[in-house]
């Protein structure tokens, strides 16, 4: 066993495989770091592998390396309205007291190869092709000068049509950029589409395949296992003899929420199922889970009660893990854990197992647990524990999981965005029914030790961004959060915000969103 961290807790310069005994809570710019330096280091293998994908399955993936134009686009001028094409410099003299006469000698839609012709006046009249939007520029067949001009179909008269064709008078000269989408404009050689590490989004596809590509490479997808841990929660998992009643259990909320927002960053997050605070069934069941090499990281919610994850860090003790850090100074979240499990060679007691992995739904469990296929082994994973209130675990799922995740597959680190603090209505109101002076008081309150994260709703206003913080701030309700689309952070050793402060805000959405 190794010694407790000192006073200083200098996490970032201990050892990656280095167990500690955590006596006080580490900054959550410590936390940060910590998750930084061990994500980098897996990274740099995961990195390695790669996975070529056609375009459409490439969405939400991260790009191994940066996407650039192989070539120029367009490739050659094309048209951008229905006209006629010329060489510009036959009509450098037109005007209205002297249009230029010219004769259509051919015709070019979208797709067409460019066409040669005469570029010669004959009895007077030079000669145009018409062309459509889309479609190249003729071709001079004497001097091969390309064709330079466009004139609008209303821009030009006909004065005749017959035998001898279409007979057409321009007055004015039109200039070699007008009505024109020139070769280049678009894309340059070599110009980025999306940096190296950047999540794939509709509009990348739309743009790598304007420049002919047909596959992407992507690193391969991160894996994520989501387990909640607690006794008060409807068990997916069956074990003999101990059928619970449904009646005194609620469902689990944060397993399926961090799941889902695994799979909103790009990664494969799946959602393992909800277990009973039972050591024997938790190390049994993770035991079973790195024996299959196929998680990159496992998220362990637990704690309702308590807001400690007990449970997490006897298993992981179990399988001897190295603990990092057991206590976040931050709120909500403090509780939050983080360390580094390694794969069993030979699961423990054979084949032994203390729950049933193949149960079906039933009136007694919430859902079914789900086994992973076979697929590629991965690496010796990290387990996150996080407390078990949806809006703690919420918390540190954005600010310390996430990070985790996007520096593990290389993408680049999160922009934060400015804000001014309004207050709602309904805070208004309170106040206002308190006798309590609106601009004062702070609207959020901050903390000499801890980072404090509140969730709020960002909007436009005509004097700015805004940020709406309501009153209801309790960790277990969710329907608060389903209105917010934000975070406000805090930082440690700030007092607050009061109305109309500028904070630091973090949207809800994902660059995948």
């Amino acid at each position: 066993m190794l010694a407790p961290v000192s006073k200083k807790r200098t996490p970032g310069t201990q050892d990656i495989r280095q167990t500690v005994t955590m006596t006080i809570p580490v900054t959550f710019n410590e936390a940060r770091k910590l998750i930084s330096r061990i994500a980098s280091a897996k990274a740099l293998q995961f990195a390695e592998a790669e996975d070529i994908v056609s375009l459409e399955h490439s969405v939400g993936r991260v790009t191994k390396n940066d996407l650039r134009s192989p070539n120029p686009t367009p490739t050659f001028d094309t048209a951008t309205v229905a006209g006629y094409a010329v060489v510009s410099s036959n009509l450098r003299g037109a005007s209205g007291s002297r249009p230029a006469q010219l004769r259509v000698v051919g015709i070019m839609n979208a797709g067409d190869p460019p066409i040669e012709v005469e570029d010669v006046e004959a009895d007077g009249l030079f000669p145009c092709v018409e062309i459509q939007i889309g479609s190249p520029f003729p071709v001079s067949r004497t001097t091969g000068v390309r064709f330079d001009g466009c004139i609008p179909h209303q821009h030009a008269r006909i004065i005749r049509e017959g035998g001898e064709g279409r007979i057409l008078e321009v007055s004015t000269p039109p200039l070699t950029s007008w009505h024109k989408r020139i070769a280049g404009s678009d894309f340059r050689e070599g110009g980025l589409i999306l940096q190296k590490g950047g999540l794939v989004a509709p509009k990348h596809i739309m743009a790598w395949a304007s420049v002919g590509m047909r596959e992407m490479a992507v690193l391969k997808t991160i894996r994520i296992g989501v387990l909640s841990i607690g006794s008060e929660l409807k068990t997916t998992l069956v074990q003999p003899n101990q059928i619970p009643s449904p009646a005194y259990k609620i469902a689990d909320a944060n397993g399926p929420y961090l799941a889902g927002a695994m799979r909103e960053m790009g990664a494969e997050g799946d959602y393992l199922g909800a277990l009973p605070s039972d050591n024997q069934v938790v190390v049994s069941f993770l035991r079973d889970m790195l024996a299959k090499e196929y998680y990159d990281i496992f998220v362990v919610t637990e704690g309702t009660l308590s807001g400690k994850q007990d449970q997490t860090q006897r298993a992981i003790r179990a399988l001897g893990g190295d603990l990092h850090f057991d206590q976040v100074a931050m709120s909500p979240g403090g509780s939050a854990m983080f360390a580094s499990l390694q794969n069993p060679a030979v699961p423990e007691n054979g084949s032994q197992r203390f729950y049933h992995g193949d149960a079906s739904p039933s009136r007694h469990f919430y859902t079914p647990p789900k086994t992973p296929v076979n697929g590629p082994k991965r690496g010796p994973p990290v387990v996150f524990g996080l407390p078990g209130a949806p809006i703690a675990s919420a918390a540190c799922m954005r600010f310390l999981v996430t990070p985790y995740v996007k520096q593990f597959s290389g993408m680049p680190e999160e922009e934060s965005m400015l804000a001014r603090i309004a207050i709602t209505p309904g805070e208004a109101f309170a106040r206002q029914s308190l006798g309590q002076s609106l601009p004062q008081d702070l609207v959020i309150e901050g903390s000499a030790q801890f980072d404090i994260f509140r969730h709020g709703i960002v909007r436009s206003h005509d004097s700015g961004v805004i940020v709406e913080v309501g009153r209801d701030r309790n960790v277990s309700k969710a329907s608060p959060f389903a209105s917010a689309n934000c975070w406000v952070h805090v930082p440690r050793g700030h007092v607050g915000h009061g109305d109309g402060g500028v904070a630091t805000v973090y949207p809800f959405c994902s660059p995948r969103s």
